[in-house]
């Protein structure tokens, strides 16, 4: 049975994770799973051939099996209660997962809303960022983000592409304030060495957000929050690409930034 409980959560995870890595991690879970069966199936063989039931108890078992038999009619009634109570069980599961997904859903769909507060500002969403990066050539199938686990139960999308030495990640979170920390924590993990008020020089206002760009060693980082959402990003410091797209996304207005 607790294979089979396994797969329940497993399946719940799956249903109502907001992370960013879960069908990855929903992939191994149940390659573990179908291991553990393989093992248990196999032990369960190996245990009866050692183990062989004496001449008594294997008599009384066809007994058994011979009055199952002869009340087929009350199996076959038996097979449909239960058919029918799992599939009550079934719907109410289901129920349960649409409601969660429409309450957990509901900030998803107002973050990109444009308004007056700035938590409703018009930013593009992770499929906008996702069609921009594909007509770029940029890989964005299962690329993994960097700092998924800053305010991960705030995160409500991601998006990312790589090329070469160019890597773009896109992130969208509950709301401007949780945006904003975590534009902070960025900062502080790639600028670690860096004196706080060279740091303060490298930000720039924009409108709705704030703007950190540095290079180093050849390369150049950027980090940007704006409404709901934060970009990370870095490219040699002989491209453009990285500023390109931020325009393309309408995160800046010229290259000059």
């Amino acid at each position: 049975m607790l294979p089979g409980l396994a797969a329940l959560i497993l399946a719940e995870y799956t249903a109502i994770s907001q992370h960013a890595d879960k069908t990855r991690i929903a992939f191994w879970g149940n390659i573990i799973l179908l291991i553990i069966n393989l093992v248990l199936l196999i032990a369960g063989k190996i245990y009866r051939k050692n183990n062989p039931l004496d001449e008594e108890t294997t008599e009384m078992l066809e007994q058994a099996r011979a009055r199952e038999r002869e009340k087929g009619g009350r199996k076959v009634r038996n097979i449909i209660a239960y058919t029918l109570l799992g599939g009550v069980f079934l719907t109410i599961l289901i129920g349960f997962n649409l409601t969660l997904a429409d309450i957990t859903g509901a900030p998803k769909q107002a973050t990109n809303r444009p308004g007056g507060n700035i938590s409703h500002m018009a930013v593009p969403d992770s499929e906008r960022v996702r069609t921009v990066l594909t007509d770029r050539n940029f890989e964005t199938a299962e690329i993994p983000v960097s700092y998924w686990f800053i305010e991960e139960d705030k995160l409500m999308y991601v998006a990312a592409g790589a090329k070469d030495d160019i890597k773009f990640e896109f992130y969208d979170y509950d709301g401007t304030e949780t945006a904003t920390g975590v534009f902070n924590q960025i900062i502080e993990r790639i600028s670690i060495g860096l004196p706080s008020a060279e740091r303060d020089q490298n930000i720039a206002e924009l409108p709705g957000g704030k703007m950190f760009a540095m290079t180093e060693n050849g390369i150049y980082s950027v980090v940007i929050y704006k409404g709901n959402t934060v970009i990370y990003a870095y490219s040699p410091e002989t491209s453009s690409e990285t500023k390109d797209i931020l325009i393309e996304l309408g995160y800046i207005k010229d290259k000059a930034i």
